[in-house]
């Protein structure tokens, strides 16, 4: 009959986690990378298609503009 030794009391068990998890990691960074380049290629392409592009802005514009002042030259037709 065998003995089976737990995991964590194995020999060598401690590098063999180290190297699973060095695998994850780097399979993050991989995908974390794509990710970043999607998001970048998505953002080139709003922007050389104009949807950042303010064409509502101009026609409203005028209507939050404040009335002119008074200029502060001397009306022509008065004279003194």
């Amino acid at each position: 009959m065998t003995t089976v030794t737990p995991l964590s009391d194995a020999p060598g068990d401690f590098w063999r986690r180290k190297e699973r998890l060095m695998g994850i990691i780097f399979l993050l960074i991989g995908a974390s990378t794509v990710v970043a380049v999607i998001f970048l290629a998505a953002f080139v392409w709003a922007m050389r298609t104009g949807q950042y592009d303010d064409d509502r802005s101009p026609a409203v514009r005028i209507l939050g503009d404040q009335h002119p002042t008074a200029s502060k030259t001397p009306n022509p037709s008065k004279t003194s």
